[in-house]
């Protein structure tokens, strides 16, 4: 398992593994992730590569229904339901309730806190967030996350738990493709606007010259620009050896 992508979850509360896995740092994908990963990815025979394959459903707004991987024997779906001052987001793994989220909304329809509910003991845990005057996210409670932004793309996350002038995170690069659906979070638009672009490549930068790593993106899309196959190859600066492959596949469907 890539440890960029285990790292990466801890970086919104929402995502259950901040709260069971190191808090303080910051590594930025959905936690939802982990809980996949850990339980159905599948290494490719050929190349080594962990194989992770998803069905997406949208409405004809690109908002997101439902998220399904199934691997057999492992099935974890996360579903959307939306409302006028609220959206409510259930994930489970082969039947069972993993978590719930439960998003506030305020007057722009963007999400001020998400309550999350969890089967993990005190787990439970409500996060708070902030926005700039265009609709980008620029705080998140969870790990005192700091974003920046430029040219519409989302170019850091700070960890500001480290300190107000820490330079501990994320930062991000993107390639000319653009960007319609969030792939790396699985969030809706009530979480701020997406990046105008897709990402090429993020680097995490911690405290010591040893903690680096990074992790480049290689896509292909469909005559919609929607992305199909995601290629991202992990490199560690203390362990060259331990570089991680993994292929993402995306199908969709979109739903009256």
């Amino acid at each position: 398992m890539s440890k960029m992508i285990l790292n990466f979850v801890n970086a919104n509360v929402q995502y259950l593994m901040l709260i069971i896995h190191k808090i303080l740092k910051l590594r930025i994908v959905i936690y939802i992730f982990l809980i996949i990963f850990l339980h159905s990815c599948r290494k490719d025979v050929d190349d080594n590569a962990i194989i992770v394959n998803y069905e997406i459903e949208l409405d004809k707004k690109f908002r997101l229904l439902k998220i399904t991987q199934d691997n057999p024997p492992d099935v974890f779906i996360t579903s959307y339901d939306y409302y006028d001052k609220e959206i409510k987001v259930v994930s489970t793994y082969n039947g069972t309730v993993e978590f719930s989220e439960n998003y506030l909304l305020n007057d722009r329809g963007l999400a001020d806190s998400c309550i999350l509910i969890s089967n993990i003991p005190n787990a439970n845990s409500v996060t708070y967030y902030k926005y700039n005057n265009d609709g980008y996210m620029i705080y998140s409670s969870a790990g005192l996350l700091s974003y920046n932004y430029l040219d519409g793309n989302r170019i850091s996350a700070i960890d500001g738990s480290y300190g107000q002038a820490s330079n501990v995170g994320n930062f991000y690069e993107y390639s000319s493709s653009l960007n319609y659906i969030d792939i790396e979070e699985f969030r809706g638009f009530y979480l701020g606007n997406l990046n105008k672009n897709l990402i090429a490549r993020v680097s995490y930068r911690g405290l010591h010259a040893g903690d680096g790593e990074s992790t480049d993106y290689q896509y292909k899309i469909n005559a919609d620009g929607l992305v199909v196959q995601r290629t991202a190859l992990t490199t560690y600066t203390n362990d060259p050896n331990a570089d991680q492959k993994i292929i993402s596949n995306f199908k969709y469907k979109f739903v009256e």
